[in-house]
């Protein structure tokens, strides 16, 4: 006997700004389950313009979100789901209306007539089409990334949120840095970043001073249609290597600034940068945060996908007002990030004891945050100068 599995449901908002009675799309997520054949499938169920209530325009206007969600539940349940062409291992998108210009009308399930949802009789002269939903979170397959090591999801415990969609996990006894791809607020675009980090990620293997990947984490494809045969494994995360130091943004926090070999990191940071401009990659997020300390103090650039986001803060002036950044040439996106380098640097004086070589980072650090590009210290002129006085190898159990 086929089952729904009723999931979250939302509505388009902007009907408020409009200062229409009713929304203009509303859908519901849920999971068809048919038990006979042991398969399922994940459906989203879209409604395009408003419900026409035989209560007439008096009860749009009062109707609240709660009462359409449960109004919207309610019909759902009514569709006769095994006879559309769903889609297999994804998310199907049903979509209703009655202006579509297909000429399928939906069929509702037997006795739907007998029910107490008042719109029936509306819904049941709904045409419908159906499509992969564009919003459903994309997972790459496993296929795709057969140069990293696999975690499997199961094996990952002590899950602990870092920020949103970040978490510290452990895989037999190891500490990791776990990048999940379902986060919060997802938006198809996150998976796009998500595979670029991954490709940065396996370019820059072994590189010094820029954070490496320990692999992926794998998983059964959450939208596989079939619970019997063999699941296509995709990749739910990304398995990062541990910083136990924390990171710039935690230390500049703290009250222990001294107790770090600090003069080293200036030339770390410039060097993984000036590293990446060197592939044609830039970071476009460099920031305290953005920078972690290994368990020898050791200064690492992570979160090097170089389109993942942007502080607005921490930008070069020139770009600080663009809407899309990352479509800006290579060359200004290089130079916001000295900018931003430059900008660390001074956060760096500011903590630091002032001596001759704090006055002498503070000096170039000014240099890199020219506002105008033209006069603008470059990072190849920069690091000959970041070289750190003495010799600063200690390592410091963090």
């Amino acid at each position: 006997m086929p089952s729904i599995e009723l999931k979250s449901y939302q509505e388009d908002e902007d009907y408020l700004s409009q200062e229409n009675p009713e929304p203009n799309r509303r859908s519901q997520y849920l999971i068809y389950h048919h038990n006979s054949n042991s398969k399922k499938w994940w459906i989203k169920v879209t409604l395009l313009g408003p419900v026409s209530s035989t209560s007439g325009p008096s009860e749009i206007q009062k109707s609240t979100k709660r009462k359409r969600r449960e109004e919207f539940k309610v019909f759902v349940q009514l569709i006769n789901f095994e006879s559309l062409p769903l889609l297999r291992d994804t998310v199907t998108e049903l979509i209703l209306g009655k202006d579509l210009e297909a000429t399928t009308t939906l069929k509702l399930n037997h006795g739907a007539e007998d029910s107490l949802n008042e719109n029936v009789e509306f819904f049941s002269n709904l045409k419908y089409e159906i499509r992969e939903d564009p919003s459903r979170v994309n997972y790459p397959p496993c296929q795709d990334f057969l140069f990293f090591r696999r975690f499997h999801a199961a094996q990952l415990t002590d899950k602990e949120e870092i920020v949103d969609g970040v978490f510290r996990v452990i895989h037999h006894g190891i500490p990791f840095i776990l990048k999940v791809v379902d986060r919060p607020f997802y938006q198809p675009r996150d998976t796009y970043v998500l595979r670029q980090e991954l490709e940065n990620l396996r370019q820059f293997q072994g590189v010094p001073n820029i954070g490496q990947a320990a692999g992926i984490a794998v998983d059964s494809n959450p939208y596989s249609t079939s619970m019997t045969a063999d699941q296509q494994q995709v990749v739910v995360g990304i398995m990062l290597e541990f910083y136990s130091g924390g990171s710039l943004q935690q230390v500049f926090d703290g009250d222990c600034f001294q107790n770090y070999a600090w003069e080293k990191w200036p030339l770390q940071i410039a060097t993984a940068l000036s590293c990446l401009h060197r592939a044609g990659k830039t970071h476009m997020d460099i920031k305290p945060s953005n920078v972690v300390l290994d368990s020898c103090g050791n200064a690492i650039i992570i979160d090097i996908s170089g389109i993942g986001g942007i502080t607005r803060a921490w930008c070069a002036p020139e770009i600080q007002n663009e809407i899309s950044p990352f479509e800006l040439s290579f060359n200004l996106r290089q130079w916001s990030d000295v900018w931003s380098f430059g900008r660390l640097l001074l956060e760096i004086t500011k903590h630091a004891k002032q001596n001759h070589y704090v006055k002498h980072l503070k000096s170039i650090a000014e240099e890199l945050t020219k506002e105008e590009i033209s006069k603008r210290m470059s990072l190849a002129d920069a690091i000959p100068q970041l070289t750190p006085p003495g010799s600063w190898e200690r390592c410091i159990v963090l």
